[in-house]
């Protein structure tokens, strides 16, 4: 699917975007691989894969890329702003690993034995070096100066801290019944929102001379679009989080309205082999009112991202919310 093509700004920025993957690979690969000594107890990063490269697993990082773009940042503040969001798809992604037990690879890193957990304590780690490497770079070819790349260092843990707290708070299971209002009001924003306003952080922090208006208008287009995404997480993931009794919109209204009917279904569903496929046949009603909001606000993220600069995309938001569903994997 070649939608983002025709919009100019989206593909400009995921050409950029492309040239980012290649730049921190390279640094991880010098990291990683600088001494090779041919010991059992290696710990090596494979060559970069062509999907790496693919528009399915950069297309939130080519919009986040966008926004540099339609701010008016300079290209090389731009790779170098980029190259920090990349690094926060390995903090997250990995710190998700590790929560979740799962093993979604952000860095191709080869290790003795299965180590999926150490695999992900070392991509943080090594993401973390990355980081001072592209900071002290940027220092030194005299992009920005050493006080901001003291800021981006502290303020790059700092956006994280309300989402790694949110997380916390639903490690183990949630000890209480959550409203659908407080989860949508309260925790999605927290949850996946505010990890849409990451590419505002150096330019909140650092940059001056921005156009305010047009980038508080960018940060709620965000804002709903997080939200919209994570609303189809939680149809995605009914399940898996009903099982671990997480957060979830999709549940919370089933516990509003004949839950022990629903509860059965619920389980019946997790004993299956088919887990998620019979959500919309099993409560087509709620299945429905999850969707079209999850729609209603990823389509008031296209329409302002649309005035602020994204010519072409709100042409194209039927083709971006197919790629959508696919990439994140919702069955229907």
């Amino acid at each position: 699917m070649n939608f983002f093509k025709q919009i100019k700004i989206l593909n400009k920025a995921f050409c950029e975007q492309k040239i980012i993957v290649k730049n921190v690979w390279d640094i991880a690969d010098n990291i990683l691989n600088n001494k090779k000594d041919n010991s059992f107890f290696n710990v090596e990063l494979l060559d970069l894969p062509d999907e790496k490269l693919s528009f399915g697993k950069n297309l939130f990082s080519s919009l986040f890329l966008s926004v540099f773009h339609l701010l008016d940042i300079e290209q090389d503040k731009r790779i170098l702003y980029g190259s920090l969001n990349h690094l926060f798809r390995a903090w997250v992604t990995s710190a998700d690993n590790l929560l979740d037990n799962e093993d979604k690879i952000t860095f191709d890193i080869e290790m003795t034995g299965d180590s999926r957990v150490m695999r992900q304590v070392v991509v943080i780690m090594l993401a973390d070096r990355i980081m001072y490497k592209l900071l002290d770079d940027a220092v030194e070819k005299k992009l920005i100066s050493r006080k901001e790349a003291h800021i981006l260092s502290i303020e790059s843990l700092r956006i994280l801290l309300p989402s790694a707290s949110e997380e916390g708070f639903e490690e183990g299971g949630l000890k209480e019944q959550l409203s659908p209002e407080f989860i949508l009001k309260e925790i999605h924003p927290v949850k996946t929102g505010i990890l849409f306003h990451i590419p505002f952080l150096a330019i909140e922090k650092i940059e001056k001379n921005i156009d305010l208006e047009k980038m508080l208008l960018l940060k709620n287009g965000f804002m709903e679009f997080g939200v919209g995404c994570q609303l189809l997480d939680d149809i995605r993931d009914i399940t898996r989080d009903y099982i671990e009794n997480r957060a979830n919109y999709f549940i919370a209204l089933l516990q509003t309205k004949n839950w022990e009917d629903n509860k059965l279904k619920l389980d019946e569903l997790c004993n299956s082999t088919n887990l998620d496929s019979y959500v919309a046949k099993e409560f087509p009603e709620t299945y429905k009112q999850v969707y079209e909001l999850a729609l209603d606000k990823l389509y008031y993220g296209i329409d302002i991202f649309e005035v602020s600069g994204f010519k072409g995309m709100k042409s194209f938001r039927k083709q971006i919310l197919t790629f959508l569903i696919k990439t994140l994997g919702i069955k229907q």
